[in-house]
């Protein structure tokens, strides 16, 4: 990993390929996650499925569009223009993302996602 922000790119890269263990390579062992106001999530197996739900039953993204990144000391800030089909309501959406990664040791330790189309997560 040359960057945080390539390691962010490629961290998603193998949760839409699906590959879990790539995945679960960049997240620390007490990976902290939240996206929105929904419930958190702890620990790298707690993101897979959290995220695998997502995926398949909430969401199914078909874009990730990356506007800006900002890379600091022990951070990555990345907004996104994303698209995909809410399973609900087989609905297309497009909305804005924005996510902080907090770094330590190396790995991710603590994600927020702040989806502006939280629909995907209820």
């Amino acid at each position: 990993m040359s960057t945080k922000v390539q390691a962010v790119q490629e961290m998603e890269q193998a949760a839409f390929a699906g590959n879990w263990d790539k995945f679960r390579s960049f997240l620390s062992d007490d990976i902290y996650f939240r996206c929105g106001n929904t419930a958190e999530v702890r620990g790298p197996q707690g993101l897979v499925d959290w995220m695998i739900t997502m995926l398949t039953k909430r969401l199914a993204l078909n874009d990730l569009q990356v506007r800006s990144a900002w890379e600091t000391e022990d951070a990555v800030i990345m907004e996104f223009d994303m698209k995909g089909l809410r399973m609900r309501d087989n609905k297309n959406v497009a909305f804005p993302c924005l996510d902080i990664y907090r770094f330590g040791g190396g790995k991710i330790r603590d994600w927020r996602a702040y989806a502006i189309e939280p629909t995907h997560v209820q």
